[in-house]
């Protein structure tokens, strides 16, 4: 007799990623609470915030650009310019909206990295 769904082998694990990659997120690694950035494939996400963990209530991701556009040209995030490929996990619970212009050729958006 099998239990739960033979071939589930992950347990969703699989599932969490394809959705962190569709948004444009990739966490880097367990216990370390930093998102790098990369392209969205959602034109809008809407990630409704749990009360209990989180201060926002809700954080937003949109782009802008044409279909096919590929590369993040610059990023805002609550309106402000955001120049580094990364999140803070905080920065997301707090709430708010990161946009993304995207075009179709490579940019030198969030090649200096700096710190925070």
């Amino acid at each position: 007799m099998f239990e739960g769904l033979p071939g589930n082998d992950d347990s969703g694990a699989m599932s969490a990623w394809l959705v962190y990659a569709m948004l444009g997120l990739y966490p880097v690694a367990p216990g370390i609470p930093v998102y790098q950035i990369s392209t969205p494939l959602v034109r809008r996400a809407t990630l409704y915030l749990h009360p209990d963990f989180a201060d926002g209530d809700t954080f937003v991701i949109e782009t802008e650009g044409a279909d096919g556009d590929a590369y993040i040209q610059s990023a805002t995030l609550n309106g402000d310019p955001l120049d580094h490929p990364y999140l803070r996990h905080d920065e997301i619970t707090a709430g708010g909206v990161l946009h993304f212009v995207l075009g179709p050729d490579p940019s030198d958006w969030g090649a200096a990295n700096p710190s925070r």
